[in-house]
């Protein structure tokens, strides 16, 4: 999403993708069609900088290396527009596509404004019965994506939210440790909500904006409100512990986590890499490998040693697979 920073005390707005934004110092009117107007700044003229944001492509709401293009256009003010020190006053100026961050001057205004790309990436858990379904995320893709709002069935580098019914899963905890927060799919209608244009009163020369183009951070849905409610967690955490910590990225640093199979390691391969940590799948021979074969084998890795416990066992080894790690939890 597009966020153009600015006002004393600062205040972050969102661009909508389609629309075109228009910056100067005086209030609407039929001859002047500013729709944000930047007061008491004499050295600015009354039009100053047009804002042009370009519709999102079909199907890049699923692509996160797409955006939509912004252009900035200096209709020829008088003391002229800088955008990362280049002065652009009478002309377009493109947005470069690998930058994301912009600094703008407005004419001889000294403190400067600031446009950027805030990704927006909702990684969803998608439940089992429902990984073959290719279109379970349609419903959610068709409300996020004209608003360059990215809807991905998978954790992926830079995801800001885990999409989930539970707290307790796999892409979660890449979640937690990668920095976004978990919530429910009501998120996603909570967004939306804030992206409803406000209605204006009868013969108004207003333009109707929806409450995050008047201020996205204080309209922009807390992810905290909508964090799915305990369930079968091993421990009841409040809350409050599943905000983001940058200090999870290296929680598993040292660490090395000992699984009986490959896939149960591959489903949690994701979060304990991005935590810095190790694994390991031992080769098992099951009703006849000894606990201390196992044993034996742990303490070669060292003291910091995670043994994961099986969740599939034949009907037939539960017994043994019971008697077996207690044996090993007791040396």
């Amino acid at each position: 999403m597009w966020i153009f920073s600015c006002g004393d005390p600062e205040k972050r707005i969102w661009l909508r993708p389609g629309e075109r934004y228009v910056f100067g110092r005086v209030r609407p009117s039929n001859t002047d069609p500013v729709n944000i107007e930047i007061p008491a700044e004499r050295m600015l003229s009354r039009t100053h900088l047009i804002v042009n944001v370009s519709p999102v492509g079909e199907g890049d709401g699923i692509n996160i290396k797409r955006r939509s293009k912004v252009t900035l256009q200096d209709p020829g003010s008088k003391h002229g527009t800088r955008v990362d020190g280049v002065e652009i006053r009478g002309k377009e100026f493109p947005l470069a596509d690998n930058k994301n961050s912009f600094t703008i001057v407005l004419g001889k205004m000294t403190k400067p404004y600031r446009l950027q790309w805030v990704p927006i990436i909702l990684s969803f858990n998608i439940p089992s019965k429902e990984r073959n379904n290719k279109f379970f995320l349609a419903p959610f893709r068709n409300k996020l994506e004209q608003f360059d709002i990215k809807t991905i069935p998978v954790w992926v580098p830079g995801s800001t939210h885990v999409v989930a019914t539970k707290r307790n899963t796999p892409i979660g905890l890449q979640g937690l440790i990668c920095g976004a927060h978990i919530v429910t799919s009501d998120y996603v209608d909570a967004i939306v909500a804030q992206t409803k244009r406000l209605p204006i009163p009868e013969n108004s020369l207003e333009i109707p904006r929806c409450p995050l183009e008047i201020d996205f951070d204080d309209f922009f849905p807390d992810p905290m409100e909508y964090l799915p409610p305990p369930a079968n967690e091993p421990t009841n955490l409040p809350a409050e512990m599943y905000r983001p910590d940058p200090k999870r990225r290296r929680m598993f640093e040292g660490w090395t986590f000992m699984f009986f199979g490959e896939r149960q390691c591959r489903a949690l391969l994701g979060p304990i890499v991005d935590g810095h940590g190790k694994t390991e799948v031992y080769d098992m021979t099951w009703g006849k490998t000894t606990p201390q074969e196992f044993v034996s084998h742990v303490r070669q890795r060292g003291r910091d040693v995670a043994l994961i416990r099986p969740i599939s066992i034949p009907e037939e080894l539960k017994d043994w697979t019971e008697e077996f790690i207690a044996e090993v939890e007791s040396m």
